[in-house]
């Protein structure tokens, strides 16, 4: 239970995310930008720089088939990554293979990914964890790794993020209606 002292801490001023009627404290908008805005420029960074590997071989190899010949390799190898290869194929036949156009969607799925764990950090803790939080997902090599991938491990993260986020507001509606 938060004492009546913190919850005047947690109260928004007008400058600041959110109306503030549940209680929820968002912190300045400039804190909900910054870690995905980080994670962008780490994203980005050196994008082209290293070679394709093995792993997203796979990923060129099956979107250069047609999409016919995908749904029918689907039903025999890579159906965990079925979803991906059936994102990247129109984005690959519209616009090329390069490292950029393949690894792009990526690097956009870690953003929202920081996002939501940034959400996560100010909904359950404060606003000043949940940049905390976001900023140091962004900066993980891990993380920076696996946004420059094409493959489906950002995609993943980000839904797994944002599902967290969603369990974690609806958990905190409904204590609020309880």
């Amino acid at each position: 239970m938060m004492s009546s002292g913190s919850r005047a801490v947690l109260r928004r001023a007008p400058e600041t995310a959110g109306d503030g009627s549940d209680g929820y404290a968002g912190g300045p908008v400039w804190m909900w930008l910054l870690p995905p805005a980080v994670m962008l420029a780490m994203g980005l960074w050196n994008i082209t720089g290293p070679s394709y590997w093995r792993d997203e071989g796979a990923t060129l190899t099956a979107v250069h088939r047609s999409f016919p010949q995908l749904l029918r390799m689907l039903r025999n190898v890579d159906a965990v990554h079925g979803a991906y290869y059936v994102i990247m194929w129109p984005l690959v036949h519209a616009f090329g293979s390069g490292e950029v156009v393949t690894r792009l969607p990526s690097v956009a799925a870690m953003v929202v990914a920081a996002a939501a764990v940034a959400a996560i950090g100010r909904r359950l803790v404060s606003p000043g964890a949940g940049l905390a939080a976001g900023l140091t997902f962004a900066i993980l090599p891990e993380v920076s790794r696996y946004a420059q991938d094409a493959r489906s491990y950002a995609m993943v993260a980000a839904f797994g993020t944002v599902a967290s986020y969603l369990l974690v507001r609806a958990i905190g509606d409904r204590k609020s209606v309880v």
